[in-house]
């Protein structure tokens, strides 16, 4: 799934007032994550979740939705980026979890393992 697949479903079928900022749909959204202040790595197929100011001038994540703050204006690079109010953010955090869930796609790799599981060889 990519970011504006994510953002579509979140503002249109679940009524989110959500903004589009930026997105390149450079990679694929694999799951979400609560930004808490720890990360010290972000991987590009997850899609972080919180405050902006926890994010580092230094690193960001390439795929995240943050609260949107009084002036709107973001100092970081993120290559997809969408924002929600404050009130809304833990709720599109479910929205979205249980949209990844319902919509998963199972890899090569994963399906010949199933495969392989299944047929005993």
């Amino acid at each position: 799934m990519l970011f504006s697949d994510l953002i579509d479903y979140l503002k249109n079928e679940k009524n989110f007032n959500i903004i589009l900022n930026c997105s390149t749909d450079l990679h694929e959204i694999r799951d979400v994550e609560l930004l808490d202040g720890t990360q010290t790595r972000y991987a590009t197929d997850i899609v972080y979740f919180g405050y902006p100011n926890v994010l580092s001038p230094d690193m960001q994540p390439s795929q995240c939705i943050l609260v949107r703050g009084e002036n709107y204006l973001f100092p970081y690079s993120c290559t997809d980026r969408a924002t929600v109010q404050a009130k809304e953010l833990f709720a599109v955090f479910n929205a979205a979890k249980q949209f990844l869930q319902t919509h998963e796609q199972v890899s090569l790799y994963e399906e010949l393992v199933r495969k392989g599981h299944s047929s005993h060889s």
